[in-house]
């Protein structure tokens, strides 16, 4: 658990850390804000789109020579990027990279799970969206001081060291287990005929896809609307990523024994959030307030939406972990360029009240949820010890 947190961490770290780095990107490349903002969305698409088909191709593999390969290429694509002359090309290597990502997640996911029992099933998964959040802490903020002290690329090559000490734990600490039985990539799709994970999968790709719609954007926000200077962003990434680091270890035992309620709980007061950085995030002491609570609840979430996903579906839980992988990205994906979109129009100031206005669709679909579930504790969350003590 330790080796895929650590893994995870270097992985985040990539993901997100161009976030603090766009306005310099931006200047460096000659290109706008929301073009910038591409860096975001094509890594995100890359594991929105290739987590399903490359799972299936790889799903014979031994899991830890699989994922000490992936991070192998994780650390080659990272310096690559580092190196890239142009932006277009930036673009490329950031995409090569994402495929790494995209099974890297869900094998992490699939192999974690096996570790546990399944009543700390969410807690184990939390463990490895534990090095996502983590990165948030530390990651981020890292590369937006590198990167505005000394230039974008230096914290590519950061990552790509983080990404090779990841490596040496995933090589000393991770068991070697027998493969996963062989799934193709139709037997994906058809897993896709159950309601209960389409309803899963769309609220991940909403809740996910509002929050990150704002966060994309979070720096320009804060420089334009809140008014704090550039340098102060490395700090402001910063307390996000305590209050996001919190949170997701708080929400894996929670999500064990209320996995709708909390999904629900949560999205609810994640669009709440959101909407009050609208009118707060425009002072300084607001916004610092308003970051904190933001941190806290949206990344919170990520283990509480993928244990509702891996519920609906726990026999076959590395085709779910691929698929619910698949619907966050393609909520990071699309909330990126729709941010992108909502800057050009109607500016940066805009983008988290509708923000808010997605997430608040994704909590309905998880009200929805708990509301059917009524009647039926062990899904609702109830412990199954008291569904069979009521019985």
């Amino acid at each position: 658990m330790i080796a895929l947190a650590v893994s995870m961490f270097a992985i985040g770290t990539t993901e997100f850390v161009v976030v603090g780095l766009i306005p310099d990107l931006s200047g460096s490349f000659g290109v706008s804000i929301s073009t910038a903002g591409l860096l975001v969305t094509c890594y995100a698409l890359g594991i929105a789109i290739g987590g399903p088909f490359l799972t299936a191709v790889a799903a014979r593999a031994e899991r830890k020579k699989l994922l000490v390969s992936l991070m192998a290429l994780f650390v080659v694509g990272n310096v690559l990027a580092g190196l890239a002359p142009n932006f277009g090309l930036l673009l490329v290597f950031r995409l090569l990279t994402s495929f790494t990502h995209a099974v890297f997640l869900s094998s992490s996911i699939a192999l974690g799970i096996t570790l546990v029992d399944d009543k700390h099933r969410a807690c184990a998964i939390a463990a490895i969206f534990g090095g996502l959040t983590i990165a948030l802490v530390i990651g981020v903020p890292l590369g937006t001081f590198l990167g505005n002290a000394f230039s974008w690329r230096v914290p590519f090559f950061a990552v790509a060291g983080l990404g090779a000490l990841a490596l040496a734990a995933d090589v000393l600490l991770l068991p070697a287990t027998a493969p996963p039985p062989a799934v193709a990539l139709g037997e994906q799709l058809r897993t896709l005929a159950r309601p209960r994970l389409v309803v899963a999968l769309v609220t991940i790709l909403l809740g996910f896809g509002g929050q990150i719609l704002a966060y994309t954007y979070v720096a320009p926000f804060l420089e334009k609307i809140s008014g704090f200077p550039q340098s102060s962003l490395s700090v402001l990434l910063f307390v996000f990523g305590v209050a996001a680091a919190i949170g997701n270890f708080a929400a894996g035992p929670l999500a064990d024994r209320w996995p709708v309620v909390s999904a629900a709980a949560g999205l609810s007061i994640l669009a709440l959030v959101l909407l009050a950085m609208t009118f707060a995030g425009r002072t300084e002491v607001g916004a610092v307030v308003v970051i904190v609570l933001w941190g806290a609840t949206g990344f919170g979430l990520g283990p509480v939406l993928q244990n509702l996903a891996t519920r609906a579906a726990p026999e076959i839980a590395h085709i779910t972990g691929s698929l619910a992988a698949s619907a966050f990205n393609l909520g990071i994906a699309g909330g990126s360029v729709f941010g992108g979109v909502v800057v050009s129009t109607l500016g940066v100031g805009s983008v988290t009240w509708i923000g808010a206005a997605i997430v608040a669709v994704s909590a309905l679909l998880a009200i929805g949820t708990v509301l059917k579930d009524r009647g039926t504790p062990e899904e609702a969350g109830e412990p199954a010890e008291l569904t069979e003590s009521v019985a």
